[in-house]
């Protein structure tokens, strides 16, 4: 009888880890289908494997850098993604390291690998030897070739700043740090493009125009200025960086939901609203416009939806904010208000929208000149109220200059109906189950019924009492008890309608 051979034969185990790492790749090496180097290459089996071996050249092998991540640098090698040219050479010295790859050896030997008729040919020609044992020779060739001509290589120090930024369908945007500078490149069709120059930050637009913030005093640009900082706007033109346009004083340009539209400032206390549109005049010309928008300048810009918000201070605490509507040709006004120091725009249903501060609530209408109205006094400046149920057309109580009210509010005809005054009464917003209404205060209860725009109250001869957390109603002193239901079909027969507006009086 013949014994498997175990991956842990010969093999020193030094930790559960490594432990469970030899377990997978044996359990692995038997789930895996590989018919070409390729696929051998992608394979969770060598990922695995070069973890265990890595390990060992951290711990005990020469190999500087101490504590590079070979797995890292192999995941970003398999994937064609930028390495530095130290992870490169840490790669080749890994490859070229006899007693590393005895160590593999001595693993891969007692693997038993996925074999079927498709890829015996592969396995047989480049997996095992004349003994039909399994070799990591001609795989570790076969690295050795690729990473030789690997052409995504940057000879920088820290390839931990390495920062993808963003791609595109042809190019992926990288940024690193080097000696305190940003610098960027592209890759693109297994190629790097660098912008061989040192700035202070760079950031990518939306439009994929490039805004990289350079120290005036070493840029060599006269016409920015000597002190402080400017910008300067590149593009990519599938093999060059151009420089398009400059902005002096301009330090900080922020990406807005609106492509061409960026929140820009020269010193990161005002902000204003700069439209930078670029376009082709002809084949092979790009064409860039800067256009300063929204001044005077403002503390705070923000984009929400089809709006803009935009604050600037009035005093100690409050705001002024100029609520703009985003079009997609121009901005235009279209409310003005002053706040504490917290404003919230929320849309409500069918050009209603409710703009809210800590201390009032406000409900206004968009018109088709995109100009907010007054649906109605009472709904400006309300302190208290349940924006949810007042439009779900449910009773609602409404605080408005020192008055409480029960308001109904039809909204498609903007309609705001007084059902109950409660003012001077310490009341809380009336609670509604099915058709009845509860309304409760500190020290009392009262039920209506409400339905098609109509209270209700129980007619006089009735007399309402509780029993635990129930309610019914008693004909007289000896009538016979009804509990109540909140359906008006069920319970209309003991109903009697109120003239509105009903004054409830304390008790």
């Amino acid at each position: 009888m013949t014994v498997k051979p175990s991956v842990f034969d010969g093999v020193k185990v030094n930790s559960e880890v490594q432990k469970t790492e030899l377990l997978e790749v044996e359990n692995l090496s038997q789930k895996e289908y590989c018919e070409n180097p390729e696929d051998v290459k992608n394979s969770e089996v060598v990922k695995k494997l070069l973890s265990i071996i890595n390990r060992k050249a951290n711990y005990t092998l020469d190999i500087k850098p101490k504590n590079s991540n070979l797995n890292d640098i192999y995941e970003r090698f398999t994937k064609n993604l930028p390495i530095t040219l130290k992870q490169l050479n840490y790669f080749r010295d890994f490859l070229s390291t006899d007693d590393l790859l005895d160590e593999a050896q001595k693993i891969v030997s007692k693997l038993l690998i996925l074999k079927w008729e498709k890829n015996s040919a592969f396995i047989d020609s480049f997996l095992t030897d004349w003994e039909w044992k399994f070799i990591i020779d001609n795989f570790v060739n076969y690295l050795s070739v690729q990473i030789e001509n690997y052409n995504l290589v940057i000879d920088i120090e820290d390839e931990s700043s390495i920062k993808l930024v963003s791609n595109t369908k042809e190019w992926d945007y990288y940024t690193y740090k080097s000696n305190w500078k940003t610098w960027i490149f592209i890759v693109s069709d297994w190629e790097i493009f660098m912008l061989k120059k040192l700035f202070e930050d760079v950031n990518l637009l939306n439009n994929w125009l490039i805004f990289c913030r350079v120290n005036n005093k070493d840029s060599g640009i006269t016409e920015l200025g000597a002190n402080w900082f400017s910008w300067l706007l590149y593009d990519f033109d599938w093999s060059d960086f151009k420089l398009m346009e400059k902005l002096p004083w301009t330090i900080d340009a922020r990406n807005t939901e609106k492509e061409n539209l960026f929140i820009t400032s020269s010193n990161l206390i005002w902000f204003w609203l700069t439209e930078i549109a670029k376009w082709e005049m002809e084949p092979g010309k790009l064409w860039v416009e800067v256009t300063e928008l929204l001044w005077p300048a403002y503390n705070n810009i923000r984009f929400q939806w089809k709006f803009i918000k935009a604050s600037r201070k009035y005093s100690e605490s409050e705001d002024i904010y100029d609520i703009y509507i985003n079009n997609d040709d121009w901005i235009e006004l279209a409310y003005t208000t002053k706040s504490d120091l917290s404003m919230w725009l929320r849309d409500l249903w069918d050009n209603y929208y409710l703009i809210e501060t800590t201390y009032w609530k406000s409900i206004l209408k968009l018109d088709n000149h995109n100009v907010f109205n007054a649906v109605d006094n009472r709904l400006l400046d309300m302190q208290h109220t349940n924006i949810g149920s007042l439009m779900k057309w449910d009773p609602v109580m409404i605080n408005h200059n020192n008055e409480t009210w029960i308001y109904v509010f039809e909204k498609t005809s903007w309609k705001l109906t007084k059902l109950i005054d409660a003012t001077n009464i310490n009341l809380n917003s009336p609670e509604m189950d099915w058709d009845m209404m509860t309304i409760s205060t500190e020290y009392w209860k009262e039920i209506f019924f409400y339905k098609d725009w109509k209270l209700y109250e129980f007619s006089k001869w009735y007399s309402l009492h509780t029993w635990y957390i129930y309610w019914y109603l008693k004909k007289w002193f000896f009538g016979e008890k009804f509990f109540i239901k909140p359906s008006f079909d069920y319970m209309a027969n003991y109903l009697t309608e109120v003239r509105t507006p009903l004054r409830l009086r304390a008790k």
